[in-house]
């Protein structure tokens, strides 16, 4: 079933990575209105997906850090629901943080 949201066309700067039931987005925009419309659109379209398929997406377990040096990230949102923003977070047992420190997964 995730053959067929894994063989789409993303636009540049999107990447999507998947292990089982696990999804990860990486998206790369310069300005903050860019990430913001990229990560709309690509939320839509995988929402488009998951609704087809009827499968659900836990809002308790998606979570986003974001990687920039600009201080303040867009509000992404899933349907009407805000993903939850976080200064690190644990994808296939590693901890990403916010600086790319790997601090939090040492520890």
């Amino acid at each position: 079933m995730a053959d067929e949201i894994l063989s789409v066309q993303w636009p540049q700067g999107v990447h999507l990575q998947a292990f089982a039931d696990d999804f990860a987005f990486v998206v790369t925009e310069n300005t903050i209105e860019g990430l913001r419309k990229l990560s709309k659109l690509v939320l839509d379209k995988f929402k488009e997906w998951a609704d087809k398929n009827k499968l659900h997406v836990s809002m308790e377990k998606s979570r986003y850090v974001f990687l920039s040096k600009f201080v303040r990230g867009p509000t992404i949102k899933w349907k009407n629901h805000s993903i939850s923003r976080r200064n690190h977070l644990k994808y296939l047992g590693v901890t990403i943080d916010h600086k790319l420190s790997w601090l939090p997964h040492v520890i």
